[in-house]
């Protein structure tokens, strides 16, 4: 296996694009000196459309490596489900911290929480980067699924609050403020509960950046498409800025508005918006090595592939930790203040990619090559409907023991 992860990593893509412009170069050079090429040149051409074979032979020929990760798509879906259950499960506790004399779980209890809370969205969308690859899932159905959630996460707090929630902070409110008013000081951009947001605006990055119309776009056209790319992050910078603003006091944001808006710290985009255009950049060049559509997909089935991306997106995951490190330790460097540094920090997002500290070690035991028959589709229908129940059944029990600890008190 080591000589077959060698295979894959000694040379890498650069290498393969490096060659093809010089090649491209030395057949321009040709094309318009009118003397023979020299022994020299001709040696030079011969051994670098050697390395070029040798290359797409590593890249393209039939051997594979036997390694593929145990974890698949509906591993990593499962987990996600648990952290977003979890993710809940703060802000139940923070709606507790705020009515009650202390919050369901403490300050160590919350952290952890909130790191594997922090796992949900990684876990989604490399599951959806799977599901694409190996060709279970479209790009329409993805967006599609991941749209009805979100609005449906939306709509459905928007009700809950209204209905019930709302009238549980007109109780607990302080003479002159209203209940929306207690609620958006009490709690706020905590109020991180639709992490379909990210997932949905992830896809659609996804989608601007990989899928190639058939019918409109064509030709030139589709850097058109292509520029759609940035209407995601657009909606992910315009979220980050609201929710740094309303924590900062300079506006007020409705708490109804709050779960329309990505929750994710910029990092976490940083990661997908990288290993999307690593694996834009991967077919580009398997292509330029002279493969065909069939060898290109054939290549995508490859446990070497599956293994390579891991790889990256591990490595990429690893830097990312890094920088979310550095910058936390620069913050803490300027304010000199422990209290302040902690809410700068929360305020800003910084320091909250250890989540992806966790996630490194799924993906590399994940295999998108791991799939599952026709007979097993049910499956997949019924994780994200497991998922939700642990939700619905998280903020029930939640708001059990809130209505208990205040009627004892």
């Amino acid at each position: 296996m080591e000589e077959n992860n060698e295979l894959i990593e000694e040379e890498t893509v650069v290498e393969a694009e490096e060659i093809e412009t010089e090649a491209q170069e030395e057949v321009l050079a040709e094309s318009t000196e009118e003397k023979p090429l020299s022994k020299r040149k001709q040696k030079r051409l011969a051994k670098k459309a050697k390395r070029r074979a040798k290359l797409k032979n590593k890249l393209l020929g039939d051997q594979d490596i036997k390694y593929r990760g145990p974890l698949s798509y509906r591993h990593l879906r499962i987990v996600g489900w648990i952290a977003m259950a979890a993710a809940q499960f703060l802000v139940i506790n923070s709606i507790s911290g705020n009515i009650l004399e202390k919050p369901l779980v403490g300050t160590v209890g919350s952290y952890i929480i909130n790191i594997v809370a922090n796992l949900s969205v990684p876990l989604f969308m490399i599951a959806v980067f799977a599901t694409i690859l190996n060709k279970k899932k479209t790009y329409k159905s993805v967006i599609v699924f991941y749209a009805a959630l979100y609005l449906a996460i939306g709509v459905g707090f928007f009700i809950i609050y209204r209905r019930y929630l709302s009238t549980l902070f007109n109780m607990v409110a302080e003479e002159g403020q209203s209940g929306s008013q207690y609620a958006a000081e009490a709690l706020g951009s905590k109020v991180e509960v639709n992490v379909f947001a990210d997932l949905l605006a992830l896809s659609l990055f996804n989608f601007f950046i990989s899928y190639t119309p058939t019918k409109y776009f064509q030709g030139n056209k589709i850097k058109i498409f292509r520029a759609f790319s940035i209407l995601p992050i657009l909606f992910a910078v315009v979220s980050y800025t609201l929710k740094v603003n309303d924590i900062f006091g300079n506006i007020s944001l409705p708490i109804e508005l709050i779960p329309f808006l990505a929750t994710k710290p910029p990092l976490i985009y940083v990661v997908f918006i990288l290993i999307t255009l690593w694996i834009k950049y991967r077919e580009k060049t398997i292509y330029r090595l002279g493969a065909t559509k069939d060898e290109f997909h054939k290549y995508l089935n490859t446990n070497k592939n599956s293994l390579s991306f891991s790889l990256h997106l591990s490595f990429i995951l690893f830097i990312v930790l890094i920088i979310d490190f550095i910058a936390a330790v620069v913050l803490l460097a300027v304010v000199q203040d422990e209290i302040t540094f902690y809410v700068m920090a929360a305020s800003l997002k910084i320091g909250e990619s250890t989540s992806l500290f966790l996630a490194i070690p799924f993906v590399l035991l994940f295999s998108y090559t791991r799939s599952y028959s026709k007979d097993t589709s049910n499956i997949d229908l019924l994780i994200p409907l497991g998922g939700i129940g642990l939700i619905v059944l998280t903020y029930v029990e939640g708001i059990y023991e809130i209505i208990v600890a205040m009627m004892a008190a």
